[in-house]
């Protein structure tokens, strides 16, 4: 029997957690089972990568209260792990997961993908509060760890996630055309960054 996984995200737009979990999806081994559920409907970029692969995605809230969705699809779903890559969905997640019955509960996992201090207070206290429900904490970098509570981050582990480098090299023919469209020569250095505009991202460093 394969291992069914739920994922609960905010939303499914291009950023880097939405992202890590296609390339997730696209690399797991044919006995784990993902689906996935998010909340914000303008947020769903991704939506089709992910349906091509085979998971299948769910908006939760589609007309009432998206809590409710949430445990519908998580009693009725048979998943043996639920776990939360945004922090107000885990501290919802992980009450939901409670109510049911120990014979039928799916394991709680977490993914902190950011800084706490990155958080709308609400959001960081409710996280901080339900966090030792979690039967499984992750940090996606020393730093998100470091940024927790003392009693969250001794529970905590970090994983580091790779590149997909086969995915980078399959994309090499194209170096040529887009550098030849920007107008730059073969000769020039060139360097992309792509992410947030914000403090944490460190872009003076990068520029240095």
């Amino acid at each position: 029997m394969p291992i069914r996984v739920l994922w609960l995200i905010k939303g499914l737009g291009p950023g880097g957690a939405e992202r890590l979990l296609v390339s997730l999806a696209a690399s797991l081994p044919a006995d784990i089972r993902p689906a996935v559920a998010y909340v914000v409907a303008a947020k769903d970029q991704l939506v089709p990568e992910l349906e091509d692969l085979g998971v299948d995605v769910r908006l939760l809230g589609a007309g009432r209260p998206w809590l409710l969705d949430l445990r519908r699809a998580v009693v009725g779903g048979g998943f043996d792990v639920v776990h939360a890559h945004s922090p107000l969905l885990a501290a919802a997640a992980r009450v939901v997961v409670r109510t049911i019955r120990p014979r039928r509960r799916p394991a709680m996992v977490t993914t902190e993908h950011n800084a706490w201090p990155t958080f709308a207070w609400p959001t960081r206290l409710v996280n901080g509060i339900t966090a030792p429900l979690d039967d499984l904490t992750l940090a996606v970098s020393s730093e998100a760890r470091d940024s927790m509570s003392p009693r969250a981050r001794d529970r905590c582990e970090v994983l580091l996630h790779g590149v997909d480098i086969e995915r980078i090299r399959a994309a090499a023919p194209e170096r040529g055309r887009v550098r030849t469209e920007l107008g730059i020569g073969d000769d020039d250095v060139l360097v992309v960054t792509v992410a947030n505009y914000r403090a944490q991202k460190a872009y003076p460093n990068l520029l240095a």
